[in-house]
């Protein structure tokens, strides 16, 4: 049976992810009638109000919505959801709550409900969570224990730093009837903690049976060791009786003997010190095909994270870094074009040229340092470097290519083109551009080896860009055309300011 890494839908504070593949919370025997898609909102600077975003984009109209109850005054909101979980007329709505103007005080979570007695929406269930960084504050719903309903996911960290998780089930309400729920698991460790999808059965996917439930493994240093790669692995079974995960099997980890002095270093450095490690372009290694090679670019002045395959690009705003194990970190960011979507991954340096993305399917795998490869096999040297392309250049042909922070526009004749581009080391520096559909999709992909001239001359300054068209393979950039492009820009200084 192949594992997968577990995808949600996922809202956080001031950051929102919206999954469109959902965990189904239909009844057994009831898969005609399909689940409905929660709806997330975004909390304002005040934590008292917030906007529907729904939608794949904000609507024009972003209409502000309150919660259904009123928080108390002392609260802040840090992330609202609404969600069917009983396929009634009206949507349940969850929401996370924090002390205003108290950093240490614990995240909370609230279910609320309609009450038709009292024509009314009623908070049904309420519990603490173990987080307490609304930054890194989660809050997510996926059927994980097989039984088609939807349970209450929060994510988190702790005062000590620590990554936390807890499980919300639906369970019998002490009154019999109506919502509620019961924590069926929570812990609070350094390291990390990982809910692991396994393949369910076609009649579970129609809705005529239960599912397998799916186990949490949770990775933390083995005390008992010298060695700083040695892992204790646990992994927490749902136990049906107890309506509880359990401790299941436990088991140690030996991690690898460690050679290079600069690598037993970095596993002993912050995370500040990874991020320099990323910094820089990484390709998949289990890619078959150059031409589409994935390419996972890491820029450590600008935040950003860019993702480029043969058919889609997704540019991140790196958030946070956060280290949870000796060779392991958490990695935070959200969509540059979709502010609200979230991306959460744990990246384990295995050596110092490669490195493993652990629980983000579909970025999961082994990726290697482009710089590193080809400086290490072919010894080139690199580029001068290319400062932060911004505004309008010109080519002979009288074509306009225009960049704006990670975007492009490019005008070819009558023609008009746009998507994001990045520059990455490949043996020398290029320059890709990702041309996008209107639906985000990439449609055409265009790389070049680019050399930069800057010349000032009077009272005018030049920059040029030489681009000569080629592709991007295993053993770095190859020139496909003897010819180059040449784009120019002009800009006028003051010498007298």
């Amino acid at each position: 049976m192949r594992a997968h890494r577990y995808s949600l839908i996922a809202i956080t504070a001031g950051i929102i992810c919206f999954i469109p593949s959902l965990f189904s919370c239909n009844q057994v025997g009831t898969a005609e009638a399909p689940a409905t898609s929660p709806t997330f909102f975004q909390s304002d600077a005040k934590g008292t109000i917030a906007t529907d975003i729904s939608s794949e984009y904000l609507t024009s109209e972003q209409a502000e919505i309150t919660p259904k109850i009123p928080l108390e005054p002392d609260d802040t909101l840090v992330a609202l959801a609404n969600v069917n979980f009983d396929l009634e007329k009206n949507e349940e709505q969850v929401l996370a709550m924090k002390r205003r103007g108290r950093a240490d005080s614990i995240i909370r979570i609230a279910v609320v409900a309609y009450d038709s007695v009292r024509q009314s929406f009623e908070v049904v269930f309420d519990s603490d969570t173990k987080s307490v960084n609304p930054r890194a504050f989660s809050l997510s719903f996926g059927d994980i224990v097989g039984d088609h309903n939807l349970e209450i996911i929060c994510r988190g960290i702790d005062g000590n730093g620590n990554q936390t998780l807890d499980v919300f089930h639906r369970t019998r309400s002490p009154s019999g009837f109506g919502l509620y729920y019961n924590r069926i698991f929570a812990i609070a460790l350094q390291g990390s903690i990982e809910i692991t999808e396994v393949e369910r059965s076609a009649t579970y996917q129609t809705g005529y049976t239960n599912g397998v439930a799916f186990p949490i493994i949770t990775q933390t240093l083995d005390s008992e060791s010298e060695n700083i790669l040695d892992l204790v692995q646990k992994t927490y079974y749902w136990r049906f009786s107890e309506e509880q995960y359990v401790e299941g099997k436990v088991e140690k980890i030996p991690g690898e003997d460690v050679e290079q002095q600069q690598l037993r270093d970095l596993y002993r450095k912050n995370a500040l010190a990874f991020e320099e490690f990323l910094n820089g372009s990484w390709f998949f290694t289990e890619e078959e095909s150059p031409a589409s090679r994935v390419i996972l670019n890491f820029n450590v002045e600008d935040n950003v994270f860019t993702y480029f395959t043969g058919e889609l690009q997704e540019a991140y705003r790196w958030l946070s870094t956060y280290k949870v194990l000796s060779n392991r970190v958490e990695i935070n960011g959200n969509n540059e074009l979709v502010p609200f979507i979230k991306k959460h991954f744990y990246i384990q340096v295995e050596s110092l040229y490669t490195m493993r993305i652990r629980g983000s399917d579909p970025w999961h795998g082994l990726y290697q340092k482009i710089s590193s490869q080809i400086e290490h096999n072919a010894n080139e040297k690199r580029s001068v470097e290319i400062p932060q392309l911004s505004g309008y250049f010109y080519s002979d042909a009288g074509n306009e290519l225009h960049f704006d922070g990670n975007n492009f526009r490019l005008v070819e004749g009558s023609l008009a083109r746009a998507g994001g581009y990045a520059i990455y080391f490949a043996g020398t520096q290029v320059l890709e551009l990702r041309i996008l559909n209107g639906a985000g999709l990439v449609e055409e992909s265009r790389r070049y080896r680019i050399d930069y001239a800057e010349e000032k001359r009077d009272d005018r300054i030049y920059r040029t860009l030489f681009l000569i068209p080629g592709i991007v393979g295993i053993y770095g950039f190859e020139a496909t055309e003897d010819t180059f492009i040449r784009f120019e820009q002009i800009e006028t200084v003051d010498d007298a300011s």
